[in-house]
């Protein structure tokens, strides 16, 4: 297509002027992007993060299925690499020097041309600007100057939109404000009060800006939606600090149980990342008890079960427990536990395999000598001498719970 033909569309000063100019009662979004389509004479949609519309400003003459768009641009975006960061804009305003692509989408009513630019409102909230045509001729400019004016738009007068979603809902609910939760659940029809599984993925930002946090957030976001509409399950995903909160509602899935957990870490294909696993929660307080048990513990339950990448409450809480101890004088009593395995000879290798055996391999001498690099028999061996220096059944429940908290407390001793 020629470039002489492109649409190079107003100023933002132009754009933003002419949103000023609305009559406060008739100043809403859809007034907004309806001057915008009309400026850059093309069909504008809004959508969240996940590319669900939000608000759409058509043309007349251009007919086409929002559905089809949104769904290319899903599962565009859940293909890329979620962990390749080293493009995302860096700093919380729209770059004008970014190319924006044009994308043909095959859509019901015929083929249409897209160009998308995400934006950051509320300081965390990512949402996307869409201009949809039947022509190549808009500027890819023009459309990152329409998305500076809504963002603009929407962080002076729109206030009340950026507070129905999700992760308001979590503030609110965290926050104990029971009837800004109220109004948010409804809005977003997420009913607080039936069974839910709660999926919270927490990432190594290490290197990022604050401002990308957003963008890799929603990547996440996008990748978590994706998977699980394969399996044809919906849910609300909404972002909180360096954390993704998703929500499936309703009695644990079964068919989602087994081993669907690491198959979400696998999808996303992030190295560093933790997902931690609630399930049936039934109200807004055991939704406050599941994220606060994360936000307090998650660390230490990284420092006690190095290996993993898959949390579950019980982790957490006996993280909690190990660091309860760890700071108290009892400490000692659980340590002295593990001192006859220590000596010149043999030095720290039987309580480090020991630690690798119980909370690592999940009791599985196979599975601890893969993490440790030696043969099963050796790891046998090992405990075998183990079991003769405590004079006790490292698997026999309760006495062996002992040996559970000494190793953890040693551990988050050690890698304070």
């Amino acid at each position: 297509m020629n470039g002489s033909r492109q649409n190079e569309g107003p100023g933002i000063r132009e754009l933003f002027w002419r949103l000023t100019r609305i009559e406060n009662n008739n100043r809403t979004i859809d007034a907004a992007l309806r001057i915008l389509g009309e400026d850059l004479g093309c069909a504008l949609m809004l959508t969240d993060n996940l590319f669900e519309c939000q608000r759409y400003a058509p043309l007349p003459e251009l007919y086409f299925d929002l559905e089809c768009v949104s769904r290319f641009y899903r599962e565009k975006t859940a293909s890329e690499t979620i962990s390749n960061t080293a493009n995302e804009t860096t700093n919380g305003s729209i770059s004008k020097e970014e190319a924006l692509p044009f994308n043909e989408i095959k859509a019901e009513g015929g083929l249409v041309y897209a160009c998308h630019k995400d934006f950051i409102v509320g300081g965390d909230r990512q949402l996307y600007l869409i201009a949809i045509s039947e022509e190549l001729f808009i500027s890819s400019d023009a459309v990152v100057r329409a998305a500076e004016a809504i963002q603009l738009y929407i962080e002076l007068w729109e206030d009340g939109y950026k507070s129905n979603d999700p992760g308001a809902l979590l503030d609110a609910v965290l926050k104990r404000d029971d009837a800004k939760a109220l109004q948010i659940s409804e809005a977003i029809g997420l009913d607080l009060e039936s069974s839910h599984n709660l999926w919270i993925l927490r990432g190594d930002f290490t290197g990022h800006s604050a401002e990308e946090k957003p963008r890799v957030l929603t990547r996440w976001a996008n990748a978590a939606d994706s998977l699980l509409r394969k399996k044809g399950k919906s849910a609300h995903i909404a972002c909180r600090g360096e954390s993704l909160f998703i929500f499936m509602e309703g009695i644990p899935y079964p068919e989602l149980e087994e081993g669907m957990e690491q198959e979400f870490i696998s999808y996303i294909d992030l190295s560093g990342a933790s997902l931690t696993v609630f399930l049936e929660l039934c109200s807004k307080e055991d939704i406050r008890g599941a994220a606060c048990l994360h936000d307090d513990f998650i660390f230490y339950a990284g420092k006690v079960f190095p290996k993993k990448q898959i949390f579950y409450k019980h982790d957490l809480q006996f993280a909690a427990t190990c660091k309860s101890i760890a700071a108290d004088e009892k400490q000692i009593s659980f340590q002295s536990l593990l001192e006859p395995l220590r000596d010149n000879k043999s030095g720290d290798v039987l309580a480090q395999t020991l630690a690798t055996y119980l909370l690592d391999a999940d009791s599985n001498a196979q599975k601890a000598g893969d993490l440790l690099y030696q043969h099963k028999n050796t790891i046998q061996y090992r405990l075998h001498v183990v079991r003769q220096r405590l004079n006790l059944d490292i698997k026999k429940m309760p006495a062996s719970y002992n040996l559970y908290l000494a190793v953890g407390i040693d551990r988050l001793i050690r890698n304070a």
